[in-house]
């Protein structure tokens, strides 16, 4: 669901709009996936850019940063899309 740069985010995600018995290559067309994916994407970005952004957490940051910030980088150079300077 999540890009592979953001692999270190773990978690379920609940959905009324897709059904319990599908078959993979529903999902792999499915529309409704794509949106779930976009969003998921963004949020996760969000919340790591208002991690950076506190500076009253500094050391959250410094230690999130020291273990994950490779998989950021990754990101940067994977998805152009989503580049953003300030991570």
């Amino acid at each position: 669901m999540i890009p592979d740069y953001l692999g270190f985010m773990k978690g379920i995600v609940d959905s009324d709009d897709i059904s319990l018995n599908v078959s993979r290559e529903m999902l792999q067309e499915s529309k409704t996936l794509a949106v779930i994916k976009k969003k998921l994407v963004r949020k996760i970005i969000g919340l790591i850019q208002e991690l950076a952004d506190d500076k009253e957490n500094q050391e959250k940051w410094d230690k999130f940063y020291k273990v994950f910030g490779t998989h950021l980088k990754l990101g940067i150079i994977n998805d152009p899309q989503k580049k953003n300077p300030t991570l």
